[in-house]
């Protein structure tokens, strides 16, 4: 069970990296709010809201319970979700990188940090609700 888990850290992980690399944060030379966000990372956050808000939402509808920590050798569908929810989307939608784009942002500028900031709560918390409404 921790090997799953492992794996699926591992895959959230390299799914944000390789975002961060193809959408690189935009140049300081753009002018306006948007200047000196890290797109790759802002996508990586929604993306993985949006699983996340999925994957609850699949568990209720299917009244299954995510919270218990008996598991079995045959990774029954709850805990097949758990390692969905903590292990792929807990890694693809870290904290860490939220708060260093934000610090880096924030050397530069404060009120686009603190737009960047509110905007990915906004924006992940939206995408995860979407997810949560269309799998329940």
């Amino acid at each position: 069970m921790i090997g799953l888990l492992l794996v699926a850290g591992v895959l959230g992980a390299i799914i944000r990296y390789l975002l961060d690399r193809g959408l690189p944060a935009t140049h300081d030379s753009v002018q306006g709010l948007f200047a000196g966000w890290p797109r790759g990372i802002l996508l990586a956050n929604i993306l993985g809201s949006l699983a996340l808000g999925v994957v609850l939402g699949y568990a209720r509808s299917h009244q299954l319970d995510l919270t218990h920590e008996n598991f079995v050798h045959t990774i029954p569908a709850a805990d097949r979700l758990w390692l969905l929810a903590s292990g792929f989307c807990g890694s693809l939608t870290t904290a860490s990188t939220l708060f260093v784009g934000f610090c880096l942002i924030y050397e530069v500028n404060k009120a686009r940090a603190l737009a960047y900031l509110c905007c990915t709560f906004v924006i992940a918390g939206g995408a995860g609700a979407l997810g949560y409404l269309l799998a329940s």
